[in-house]
């Protein structure tokens, strides 16, 4: 699961500054660093892409957590999608160019979390597409005003060059 923004260095804007592309890569890494922590931000809030609480934990899920040796401190509330921290702490990015592509990429590091059958990516799929048993909470994406300010930063390295 990926969010990939691509910045063909033909559309009209690169056109007219295809010159000055040389501080595109750093920009667009420097965006998509800043939205990989609004990201995380968002979902240890218990908020979703839209800015909507999640979903609350099922009463089962709730009675889990206290009895996996959490006890009391068991964080049932807000819904943040933190047990470990694994999950959250294995999203990565990458920017990489290819051919007359220039590549961003959010995603999660592979290999499975210690003690756990599922991949951290996995996992994260599971929570923000849902299942049969578990609500959909959709924190894994850029809301509009991100990708608006990618873009503009974008536009903004093409024009310093």
């Amino acid at each position: 699961m990926a969010v990939r923004l691509k910045g063909k260095r033909k559309n009209h804007v690169a056109k007219l500054y295809s010159d000055k592309m040389k501080g595109v890569p750093r920009a667009l890494d420097q965006a998509v660093q800043v939205a990989k922590t609004e990201i995380e931000i968002r979902a240890n809030q218990g908020r979703d892409v839209r800015g909507r609480f999640f979903k609350g934990y099922a009463k089962s899920t709730k009675r889990q957590k206290k009895n996996k040796g959490r006890g009391r401190g068991a964080q049932t509330h807000p819904v943040n999608l933190t047990n470990t921290g694994h999950m959250l702490r294995s999203i990565a990015t990458e920017v990489r160019i290819k051919g007359e592509q220039i590549i961003a990429t959010i995603g999660f590091r592979g290999g499975k979390v210690s003690g756990q059958n599922a991949t951290a990516g996995q996992k994260a799929k599971f929570h923000n597409d849902g299942t049969r048993h578990m609500p959909a909470r959709k924190f894994f994406g850029l809301a509009q005003v991100q990708i608006d300010r990618i873009r503009k930063k974008l536009i903004d390295a093409i024009r310093k060059g």
